[in-house]
């Protein structure tokens, strides 16, 4: 495993020139909001097979996982992607390919056989995108492999550019195995933004960091995830992470993110 992750050190680097010539977020059928951080679990925060978030679980930018957030957890993440490879703050007065900002506090709920994870995203682009996602796994998964479904977007809320009104509401699996030694292997499909198909591998680089590429359907994404601190509180602590990375090579994205 550890000539995988020094392989997938040198992808983060390579896939930037590979992915550079990729088309921009703008246009019909092409879900700027859906397409940086994802606002579901793993998306800029990686997340355990046991549903907790830690920077030693499973990481994405844009696309699901196989877990959900279990009954006891609750994070909050806000972020940015910019319109180049500068970082940026949040700008929603750019009308093409302009900084996306996203927001979301997402948490599990135990029923039964089975946890619900509920995100709550704000985008700064459109003030009328305020979504809603919702994502469910068994609690009981089969040995090394984590399954879940879900909907982005439930209540189709999305405008996903001024000038395009279409839906983006999308269903979508996802499975995840647990390769071993910190790597994560994930892969599923869906409706509308997933109906592409989707892949993602993450894996420890150096303690307290996590890297991670995916193919979402539209290109190649990667980045890496940084432990920063524990807060201090009841329970086990809050902990803070930050991500840093690039959609299709050429859009920066960054995030921060806080887990209760």
């Amino acid at each position: 495993m550890q000539h995988f992750r020094v392989l997938l050190g040198l992808g983060l680097v390579s896939l930037a020139a590979l992915s550079y010539a990729q088309a921009g977020f703008a246009g019909k059928r092409q879900y700027p909001q859906a397409r940086s951080l994802s606002g579901l679990p793993g998306g800029g925060a990686a997340v355990l097979p046991n549903g907790r978030p830690a920077i030693q679980g499973a990481l994405t930018l844009s696309t699901p996982i196989g877990y959900t957030l279990d009954g006891e957890s609750a994070l909050l993440i806000g972020g940015t992607t910019s319109a180049s490879g500068s970082l940026a703050w949040f700008d929603g007065d750019v009308a093409t390919n302009g900084s996306n900002g996203t927001a979301a506090v997402i948490f599990g709920m135990r029923f039964s056989d089975a946890t619900f994870g509920v995100s709550l995203v704000q985008t700064s682009r459109l003030p009328e995108d305020r979504v809603v996602n919702l994502q469910v796994s068994p609690n009981r998964q089969s040995g090394r492999l984590g399954f879940s479904v879900g909907v982005q977007d439930l209540l189709d809320n999305t405008v996903t550019t001024p000038d395009y009104h279409e839906s983006a509401q999308s269903l979508f699996v996802a499975t995840t195995y647990e390769a071993g030694d910190g790597v994560y292997l994930t892969a599923g499909a869906g409706t509308r933004r997933f109906s592409k198909g989707f892949a993602s591998v993450s894996a420890p680089l150096v303690r307290g960091t996590r890297a991670m590429v995916e193919n979402d359907g539209f290109g190649w994404n990667y980045g890496l995830a940084v432990r920063l601190f524990d807060i201090p509180q009841s329970g086990r602590p809050a902990q803070a992470s930050m991500f840093i990375g690039s959609c299709q090579g050429r859009y920066t994205t960054w995030s921060l993110s806080l887990r209760f």
